[in-house]
């Protein structure tokens, strides 16, 4: 009976290392395969990054030189420009993390969370473009003519509100920047260990003690670096100055450099030149600040999170922190919304609602424009064909680094694949067009610049939320497989790829926002052949057809919200897409 028991299993275990050694045969035919288009995409994708740059700075050398960098300096307008740029940016930025802490504070540590959809919240603002929000907030608080001041006539002229300030700038500044700094500020509070915490309120220590010694002392790091995101991407910020900054004669670099190539003719491509290699500089300056807080995040210690750990108790305060979140919703999105809504309706913009006469007119003068349904149609397919491009290109870097042993060969392609992350799209803009518009490419004037420009620039968007998709999957489940006879291949194809679905089509619906409100690229690649609606934002603020603006704002955010929720809801599991 041994015997035949020792026969029987020496079988299966032969079986079993004959299915095994079949799955690595036949991951060794399709495997090879896979490098060489990762290695292919990297050297592409290296070429539209460092091909165009080398261009800008090779002819911003010829054509400035040290002297017209010298000229530039000294240009009249020079120091109210820096003054201008460097001040909005600072000031939003420690606004934006300020608020971002508070928020995830609220929502990760107090019993004043909203639950899971508390989380959500703050990062909103993200699914809707920036520009929308920009003007809509100039229609809540323009003077004179916004709804807010509308509601407020006895308030005196001097006194009303007026988005047109420094004050105005950095609120929306900072309106869009919160959720840029909520999300590694909220990681950073899921995972801090709350033994301290729990050992210091046992001490007699309150909520605000807690807080300040305890609570903000282990994430600063987060905070730190969060910091330097949001002051990336203010620094670089065009859609928001372009709609407010212009008319408060506040001078940002983003805005200036565009108007130096659309609006000089012919363009001024000196200043363009001299400022975009100015904004490069700063940007990679402030990178390489970023990667030394990050390196030099030893200075916490961050343990696992204690389980039963209680949430801060704020008692009286918990309804006023909950208003705070809300609050913060309804001023970065729901508010600039329903002006939107409201002008698009009315036949001139009038501050009055009830006075106001409404009309349907406006809706069809947009759609009936045969320029506005191209930009319309243009944007929709280029978020949503490019967006999946620029997913399927994130997730080929993500899978090449987990299968690869080559520790060099992944750290390049990964570091190809953000580097544009650290580069302006304005700076990219103005890039592009130096190296693709002209011959040899003569790109100029077809949409492939506009395809080329949102899959080089949106990508590393794709890998750092792919990425974070990836890291939620438990190590157990990966080594289950491997145990089981998988090979890392297979595992990352049947096991990974399935359970990152969400965060897929979550990845895709925020880079369809990112791509069709994307204000800076727009207006300096497109033409009228190839309109977006960007482009055509731009052109009817420019005119002073405000109520043509709010159509289009409003047509463009409700496509968004439409695209965003079929996405999530097809990137939900199937019982929950039941439920």
């Amino acid at each position: 009976m041994l015997q035949k028991t020792n026969g029987a299993g020496a079988a299966l275990r032969a079986i079993d290392e004959a299915a095994r050694k079949n799955a690595r045969l036949a991951d060794k035919r399709s495997f090879p395969i896979f490098p060489g288009v990762v290695l292919a995409l990297t050297a592409l994708v290296a070429f539209l990054v460092v091909y165009p740059l080398l261009r800008m700075v090779v002819r911003g050398a010829q054509e400035t030189g040290g002297s017209g960098l010298i000229e530039l300096v000294n240009e009249p307008w020079f120091p109210g420009l820096l003054r201008d740029s460097i001040g909005v940016t600072l000031l939003a930025s420690v606004c934006a993390v300020i608020v971002a802490t508070l928020l995830a504070w609220i929502n990760e540590r107090t019993d004043a969370t909203l639950g899971s959809i508390g989380g959500v919240l703050p990062l909103i603002p993200l699914f809707l473009p920036s520009v929308a929000m920009a003007i809509g907030w100039v229609m809540l608080a323009a003077p004179k003519t916004g709804f807010l001041n509308g509601l407020m006539p006895w308030v005196p002229e001097a006194s009303q509100l007026n988005i047109y300030s420094v004050p105005g700038l950095v609120f929306v500044y900072t309106l869009t920047l919160v959720p840029y700094a909520y999300l590694p500020i909220s990681a950073a509070f899921r995972t801090i260990d709350l033994s301290r915490e729990e050992a210091a309120r046992v001490n007699g220590a309150g909520n605000v003690r807690v807080f300040f010694n305890i609570a903000l002392r282990s994430v600063a790091p987060a905070v730190a670096g969060a910091f330097v995101v949001v002051a990336i991407v203010a620094f670089a910020l065009y859609s928001v100055p372009v709609v407010i900054a212009t008319r408060a004669d506040i001078d940002i670099i983003s805005v200036r450099l565009v108007r130096a190539v659309t609006q000089e003719y012919p363009a001024d491509l000196d200043t363009a030149l001299g400022l975009s290699l100015f904004m490069f500089v700063a940007l990679v300056l402030l990178w390489v600040a970023q990667q030394r807080v990050l390196s030099g995040g030893r200075f916490t210690r961050v343990g696992e999170r204690t389980e039963g750990a209680s949430r801060t108790r704020l008692g009286g305060w918990k309804w006023l922190a909950r208003a705070a979140v809300i609050g913060y919703v309804l001023a970065s999105s729901a508010l600039p919304v329903l002006a939107l809504i409201l002008v698009s309706f009315q036949t001139y913009w009038n501050p009055s609602i009830l006075g106001a006469d409404y009309t349907l007119a406006n809706y069809a003068s947009v759609l009936g424009n045969r320029v506005a349904q191209r930009s319309l149609l243009n944007s929709l397919l280029l978020g949503l064909l490019v967006g999946i491009a620029t997913i399927i290109s994130g997730i080929a870097v993500l899978l090449f680094r987990e299968a690869t042993k080559n520790r060099f060969l992944s750290a390049v392609v990964d570091g190809v694949a953000k580097v544009a992350g650290i580069v302006s799209s304005t700076v990219l803009g103005v890039a592009f067009i130096l190296a693709f518009a002209g011959p040899p490419f003569s790109l100029g004037s077809t949409v492939w610049i506009l395809v080329i420009a949102y899959l080089v620039v949106f990508l590393p968007h794709a890998v750092i939320n792919l990425e974070s998709s990836r890291a939620q999957i438990h190590t157990s489940l990966t080594e289950a497989a491997e145990v089981n006879g998988a090979t890392l291949w297979r595992t990352l194809r049947s096991v990974v790829l399935p359970l990152m679905i969400p965060g897929i089509f979550a990845t895709w619906a925020l880079l369809f926002v990112l791509m069709t409100g994307e204000l800076s690229l727009a207006v300096l690649l497109s033409t009228p052949r190839t309109p977006v609606v960007g482009l055509q934002l731009r052109d009817y603020w420019e005119q002073g057809s405000f109520t043509n603006v709010a159509v289009l704002s409003v047509l463009m955010t409700v496509i968004a919200a439409v695209v965003v929720g079929i996405l999530l809801w097809a990137g939900r599991p199937r019982h929950a897409r039941r439920n």
